[in-house]
């Protein structure tokens, strides 16, 4: 009977540590995360790289204007892809104009003589 009793105090206390383990979980509660929400929508992804090394081109392309002057507005970035023909900048014709004209006046003043 002596054993008997040893193992009902033993199932007791192991009953006991048990019911004592669930009920100190249960106080200990991880605090509540807050939720965001947002409405799904179609964007854009902006990816940047930083990386370091040598860049080498496939083609070289010489461009030239047929005028000479200051550049007023460029139309395309660095790594847009263009066309042959396509205009790239506009050249502010102030100077090209003041050449013509200087020249138009001393044309028609030599045929005036």
């Amino acid at each position: 009977m002596n054993k008997r009793v040893v193992v009902i105090l033993g199932v007791v206390i192991i009953a006991a540590v048990a019911l004592w383990l669930r009920g100190r979980n249960a106080e200990t509660k991880e605090p509540e995360v807050e939720l965001r929400t947002a409405e799904v929508a179609r964007e854009d992804v902006v990816r940047s790289i930083t990386a370091t090394g040598i860049l080498r081109t496939y083609n070289i392309v010489d461009v030239k204007s047929k005028a000479g002057g200051i550049v007023s507005q460029i139309l395309v970035d660095v790594g847009d892809e263009v066309k042959a023909g396509q205009l790239l900048a506009r050249i502010d014709p102030a100077d090209t104009l003041s050449v013509y004209n200087q020249a138009q006046a001393d044309l028609e003043a030599a045929n005036a003589r």
